[in-house]
């Protein structure tokens, strides 16, 4: 069965980085129940990378991914930087994974976790109601260090690769309606750079994708780029930009939108 042939969603939201914590959902979901549809394939949220649900590999996740299965969403996930490659994790077990369309574009789907549905890691076009979205997954784990010397999960390909950024630059269009992306460019860190880290040295952090997202925003245009990772919910004006943390945005709605008219979202 093809997109075209589904059932298509009513009500599509935004939110950033959950990190394996369920609660910022479950809050939503009580908050706006009354006007959420009951079937699932009407309401979809957009999840902006570090989800966390393949960040364990184990029961743990598991139980993650059971609680947000709980809610009536479909979820469109797209990797961050602490989490597992869904691409690999179908190359490692294969029976369990496969692809659907979705959105109008490939998505990798865990068979048992139907709901959950995982954006390609090469990144792409997708297509959200009637509006072209250019997908850019991916980013550079400041606690990588920390993470390895404490035994904890580190995933080496947790950026997009040369040949995935390449890729991505050759068929890149003049504009786009929405971009969504882990990470922000590097040209703009000074719109929130009051989010680093104090404990991380800036001069040692891999900035490559944000590098190759400063090429991508002077080679396209669009009507509103959306990013999480920096755990904040904030505008960026000057480029059309919005960055979200724990609070659900409607697709397309800017946070200043959201704050105007006060909406419980």
């Amino acid at each position: 069965m093809s997109y075209k042939d589904m059932k298509k969603p009513k009500n599509i939201w935004l939110m950033g980085d959950i990190h394996g914590d369920y609660s910022p959902i479950k809050n939503f979901y009580r908050q706006n129940k009354d006007i959420l549809s009951k079937d699932f394939r009407e309401n979809v949220l957009i999840l902006l990378g570090d989800v966390g649900i393949n960040y364990f590999l184990n029961n743990r996740d598991e139980k993650t991914k059971d609680k947000l299965e709980s809610y009536p969403f479909k979820y469109f996930v797209i990797r961050g930087n602490h989490e597992e490659r869904p691409s690999l994790l179908a190359k490692a077990y294969p029976k369990e994974w496969h692809k659907e369309v979705f959105f109008n574009n490939t998505v990798w789907v865990e068979n048992k976790h139907p709901n959950i549905l995982y954006a390609l890691d090469e990144g792409g076009e997708y297509e959200i109601n009637r509006q072209s979205v250019l997908v850019l997954p991916g980013a550079y784990s400041v606690d990588k260090w920390f993470r390895l010397q404490n035994g904890w999960s580190w995933f080496p390909e947790e950026q997009m690769s040369s040949a995935e950024k390449l890729q991505i630059l050759a068929s890149l269009k003049r504009d786009y309606d929405y971009i969504l992306s882990h990470t922000c460019p590097l040209s703009w860190q000074s719109y929130i750079s009051d989010l680093f880290l104090s404990t991380v040295n800036q001069d040692e952090v891999d900035n490559s994708m944000e590098k190759f997202l400063d090429i991508v925003a002077i080679t396209t245009k669009w009507k509103r780029w959306y990013w999480g990772h920096y755990h904040d919910n904030r505008d960026v004006s000057a480029v059309n930009g919005t960055m979200l943390f724990h609070n659900a945005l409607p697709f397309g709605m800017s946070y200043a939108e959201y704050q105007k008219h006060c909406l419980t979202f």
